[in-house]
This record gives C-alpha cells, structure tokens and sequence, in this order.
C-alpha cells in the first residue's frame, strides 16, 4: 500500500515538474543559489588548513555548487522560446555581474592559493576535475540562457558569462600544471 503512494507521489511532482514552465525569477534564484554555494565553498578553502575534514567539506561543497548549477541549467532549458523580454534579459544579466561575476573569480583564486594544501594525495588532480565539472554546468546553463537572450542584449550577457568562463578556465589550468 505504501508502495503504490510513493509511487503516486513520485508520479505526481515528475508530471508537475513536465508540465511547468520556468520563469525568469527561478531563473534569478538559482543564480543567487549557485552564489551563496560558492561563496559558502570559497569560505571553506579560505579556512583550510589541509586536513581531511575541511577536505571533506570542500567535496561537499564542491557537489552542493554543482547540483544548484545544473538546476540552473535545467530550468534555463525549461524557458519558453523567446520568453525572455528586453526586462528579463538586464535582470539576469545585473543579476550575474553582481553575483558571479564575482564570487566565481574569488572562489578559484582561493583554490588557486591553496594548491599547496590539494597536492600531497594528488587531490589537486580531484580540483581539477570538479572545476572542469562545473565549467561544463555553467556552460549548460549560460547557453541555455544567451540561446533565449534577445539579440540586443547577447554581447552583455556573453561578457557576462565569460568571466565566469575565464575564471573557472584559469582554475582548470592551474590545477592541471
């Protein structure tokens, strides 16, 4: 009997999530999302002094950062075609210049001063791989988004976008040398 609720229940919020459509505003909460994990991520290498559970909480972080950008990713490929007016396109393009544009670049240069603590056990090889993760989830989510950014506002929200691109790149071959 329970089974078959769960199996309702599961039923129910798959066919919600189907048949919804994403809105601009979710769109600017999981940017804000994906900032405060960053933020949350860069605090954590800041105070690490290299020992298994700030290493432990950096992998956690690291994942939290991942899931709140592939959301990102999955609602931005849920907007409408041509749903994002000239309005949408400056909120979530301040939005990302406010947020992170500078969190994104903060958090990699963090890990970039504390490459040191990563290289010991080869986890510096672990950063890397999990900065070019989220390189291809940003690049998920931010194509989704400039495919739907009208025409006059898609040289902003590219800049927009490279910075993050830029970082997360710098990040990746740090790791990688």
């Amino acid at each position: 009997m329970r089974f078959w609720s769960l199996i309702a229940l599961v039923l129910a919020a798959a066919l919600y999530v189907a048949y919804t459509t994403t809105t601009i505003d979710q769109i600017i909460g999981d940017v804000h999302a994906i900032d405060r994990s960053v933020k949350a991520l860069t605090s954590a290498v800041s105070l690490s002094d290299g020992g298994l559970y700030s290493k432990a909480a950096i992998a956690a972080l690291f994942a939290v950062v991942s899931i709140n950008t592939a959301k990102g990713g999955i609602d931005a490929r849920r907007l409408g075609p041509g749903s994002v007016s000239a309005t949408d396109a400056e909120r979530v393009i301040a939005t990302v210049r406010e947020t992170l544009d500078i969190t994104n670049p903060r958090a990699v240069k963090a890990f970039e001063a504390k490459k040191p603590h990563f290289q010991p056990w080869g986890q510096d090889l672990i950063v890397g791989a999990a900065l070019r993760l989220i390189l291809q989830e940003h690049l998920f989510f931010s194509n989704a988004l400039l495919e739907r950014t009208p025409a006059a506002y898609l040289e902003d929200a590219t800049d927009a976008v490279d910075v993050i691109s830029k970082a997360l790149e710098a990040g990746i071959a740090t790791f990688n040398s």
